[in-house]
């Protein structure tokens, strides 16, 4: 029994977003080598461009090329895109917090510190 092939965009009926039917969609890629199971995956693909970094959300041309690649609209690529950019952005936020927190505490000098509240409050 042969498997059955992940959708494959159906890049004839576009601009309506459709995939191939499975009866239609090969199991070969174009050079006739067997394709990867997820070779079609948008949101994988989406997600190791962006680790890559070869796909930015400040880059229209790369969004509109990667949802005609595979079918999926330019909205839902930019929501994804913002959703993987959130994470880096906090971690930054963070990042900043703890430099500032170091710097502010390395230019404390002794007599900065409230000692009698820090001996009764532990």
């Amino acid at each position: 029994m042969e498997r059955i092939p992940r959708p494959y965009p159906g890049h004839s009926q576009l601009p309506a977003l459709h995939y191939k039917a499975v009866w239609e969609t090969s199991r070969l890629n174009e050079d006739g080598t067997e394709r990867k199971p997820d070779d079609y995956s948008p949101g994988s693909n989406l997600r190791r461009l962006f680790d890559k970094g070869d796909i930015h959300l400040d880059a229209p041309e790369e969004i509109r090329d990667f949802s005609e690649r595979y079918v999926v609209s330019r909205e839902h690529v930019e929501i994804y895109l913002t959703h993987l950019k959130n994470p880096e952005w906090s971690k930054s936020i963070r990042v900043k917090a703890r430099q500032e927190e170091a710097r502010a505490k390395k230019q404390k000098s002794v007599d900065d510190y409230d000692w009698a509240s820090l001996l009764e409050q532990g």
